[in-house]
């Protein structure tokens, strides 16, 4: 079944807080665009997802998404959750704080992505569907101050399970470290 978060809220991400390692967090990738599309390619050279204990975020420990200084647009982090029948055709929330580590971190606007985007990926026991949520770009790249990334998508009503995707979407070759923690879906 799901985890609860504080509060008793529901949180499909079972592995939300790296207060004890990585598990059920993977990277990969998918042919390099500015949004996902099409299938894992089994690459993810130059982008690693690892914990660390020096100035978590909340706890003990946060994750870590790091991306080296080379363009490796098509890169990504995942988590993979079941979703029962009563969150077929629902709308979820996303939410988790964050704080850029280190690096050259370009924040989204507008008319500009974030290095980083999130998205969905959904699986009906034969096809992968990408969702946008309402919001995907990351807004702040200070180092100081944690911000909160929140965000809606909608299930389709065909949706077994979904993967919660952190997409590197620009060509950007400059290095960075985001810190990631409690991530609640």
């Amino acid at each position: 079944g799901a985890a609860t978060g504080g509060g008793g809220a529901e949180n499909y991400i079972s592995n939300s807080n790296a207060e004890v390692n990585t598990a059920g967090w993977l990277v990969d990738s998918v042919s390099a665009a500015a949004r996902p599309s099409g299938a894992l390619t089994g690459t993810s050279t130059g982008l690693t997802f690892t914990r660390t204990t020096t100035n978590p975020l909340n706890g003990i420990a946060s994750f870590l998404i790091s991306k080296d200084a080379v363009n490796r647009q098509g890169r990504l982090a995942y988590y993979n959750l079941t979703l029962p029948a009563k969150s077929k055709a629902k709308v979820m929330s996303i939410r988790f704080p964050y704080r850029v580590v280190s690096g050259t971190f370009v924040v989204g606007s507008t008319s500009v992505d974030s290095d980083c985007i999130v998205y969905v990926r959904q699986y009906n026991g034969s096809t992968y569907t990408w969702s946008e949520p309402s919001s995907f770009k990351f807004l702040s790249n200070s180092t100081t101050l944690a911000d909160e990334f929140r965000a809606e998508f909608q299930t389709l009503s065909d949706t077994i399970s979904a993967d919660l995707v952190f997409y590197v979407a620009t060509t950007s070759a400059s290095a960075w470290v985001l810190a990631i923690d409690d991530v609640n879906l």
